[in-house]
């Protein structure tokens, strides 16, 4: 396979060159995330949340990796769960009730998701420039 012929060495090198091209303004936004967001009635998160624990509790693994799954219990805080990391490919939104995932498969041809929470809206938008808003 092509990948092969580098070395460790000669890959490490493509890595530094290819990091070395993004403008420190992008860094700077990764150094400064925040692993969730949390307002009155709703938390924020990319992957899921421990049910059991307070939000300074979680492991960042779980919050920026563990999957939706239908069955998971409510958050202890009583907080509606806003989350992705896992694609709906029906293209919908899957709520649960206490979560939501709005992972909707854009990569996979689908749509990509916005909740207005005051409202209860999703906005979409696709690759092919369409748009539509679910209720």
């Amino acid at each position: 396979m092509f990948w092969k012929s580098f070395s460790t060495t000669r890959t490490g090198e493509f890595h530094a060159a290819a990091c070395a091209l993004i403008p420190q303004v992008h860094w700077d936004f990764f150094e400064n995330c925040i692993d969730w967001y949390e307002i009155d009635d709703y938390i924020f998160v990319h992957g899921q949340l421990d049910p059991d624990l307070e939000l300074a509790e979680q492991s960042p693994h779980e919050v920026r990796w563990a999957r939706f799954h239908i069955s998971q219990k409510p958050h202890r805080s009583g907080k509606k769960v806003i989350c992705a990391h896992t694609p709906q490919v029906s293209g919908l939104p899957t709520d649960i009730g206490h979560a939501v995932c709005i992972d909707t498969y854009l990569y996979g041809g689908q749509w990509l998701t916005c909740l207005d929470v005051r409202c209860g809206k999703y906005y979409q938008a696709n690759y092919l420039g369409k748009t539509r808003m679910l209720e």
